[in-house]
């Protein structure tokens, strides 16, 4: 079966021309949207007796004039992690969103409160770039040793004598 592919080739250059440009728009107005281990912040893991709906904790927080966080399940339904991005001036955050929580109904059993540095990020970013080189280090290495070596196809032929 002998299938066509090279007539879809401008169809597909648009649609991958059209999606880098969107890419590349979207960084620039929008930038990119670091996690927690990037940024720095403050991580708070509270136990409830009973199960509580996450969607009315993050509107707790969003009232209170809370921005860029995140709040999600930690292991069992019960747990809840609340990691929040770090707040200048505020070394007390984390007491400050237990304590909003307790007074709002949502008492619980404050498990930890941990910062994290911004230099967890740096590292893991500083070991991604090496290992994308070392990567493509080797791919370079390949396409160079596949392209240069004679294929042992080619190796026969010459060997072989000549029916002239």
């Amino acid at each position: 079966m002998n299938i066509n592919f090279m007539r879809f080739r401008k169809i597909a250059i648009t649609i991958s021309l059209i999606l880098f440009v969107g890419s590349i728009g979207s960084i620039f107005t929008k930038g990119l949207s670091l996690g927690l281990d990037f940024s720095g912040g403050t991580l708070v893991e509270i136990q409830y007796e009973d199960s509580v709906d996450l969607q009315e904790i993050r509107g707790v927080l969003s009232e209170n004039g809370y921005e860029d966080f995140q709040v999600v399940n930690f292991g069992s339904s019960l747990d809840v992690l609340i990691k929040i991005a770090d707040q200048p001036g505020n070394s007390s955050l984390g007491d400050q969103i237990f304590t909003l929580l307790s007074s709002n109904d949502f008492e619980g059993e404050l498990k930890r409160i941990e910062f994290v540095g911004p230099q967890i990020g740096s590292e893991l970013r500083d070991q991604g770039g090496l290992g994308m080189l070392v990567a493509l280090g080797m791919i370079l290495l390949y396409v160079c040793l596949l392209y240069t070596s004679p294929s042992p196809r080619d190796r026969t032929r010459s060997r072989m004598p000549s029916s002239a």
